[in-house]
């Protein structure tokens, strides 16, 4: 053999080699960049949170980002049984006044087009009643609510996945 098929066998190994890397290099890429999608998916939860001292009762409805991502709140809907569409602030608030409770906090957190953000492991209250009047249960008031009210809040990740969170619907 001499140099010059040496050196031709060198360039097309060399070529092959440099293939497979590219290659190699192109799937670590893709893999990388779909673990960093499911590494930084958010995922909202609800939960009610009851606390009773003396004859103050209060409960507080709060979601939580239980993922590693921020969840983009895109809409906050409050349905009804036959699907009609509230602001959920505006309804509750006329809710709780027909109830007679006055002393109650609600967040709405549909800002127009802006997205509100919840970071991970953020906890976000969205109503908080608090009730010294004995005479009904605010536990069965939040039954109530859950029974005639759907709340679905549909947020995106931070890249542009699309969620949905129904406050009925738990996995």
């Amino acid at each position: 053999m001499n140099i010059e098929n040496i050196t031709e066998w060198g360039i097309i190994i060399t070529a092959i080699g440099t293939c497979i890397i590219a290659i190699a290099s192109i799937c670590n890429a893709w893999h990388q960049r779909k673990h960093n999608r499911l590494s930084l998916r958010p995922y909202l939860t609800n939960f009610i949170n009851k606390k009773k001292n003396n004859k103050l009762t209060s409960i507080n409805f709060q979601i939580i980002n239980k993922g590693l991502g921020t969840a983009y709140i895109k809409k906050f809907k409050l349905l009804d049984k036959e699907e009609n569409i509230y602001d959920f602030q505006e309804k509750m608030e006329e809710i709780l006044e027909e109830k007679g409770i006055k002393n109650r906090t609600i967040t709405n957190l549909a800002i127009d087009d802006n997205p509100y953000a919840i970071f991970s492991n953020e906890t976000e209250t969205l109503l908080e009643i608090r009730n010294e009047d004995q005479s009904f249960t605010l536990e069965k008031l939040i039954k109530e609510l859950e029974q005639n009210f759907i709340l679905e809040i549909d947020y995106e990740s931070i890249y542009g996945e699309k969620f949905s969170m129904n406050h009925k619907k738990k996995l």
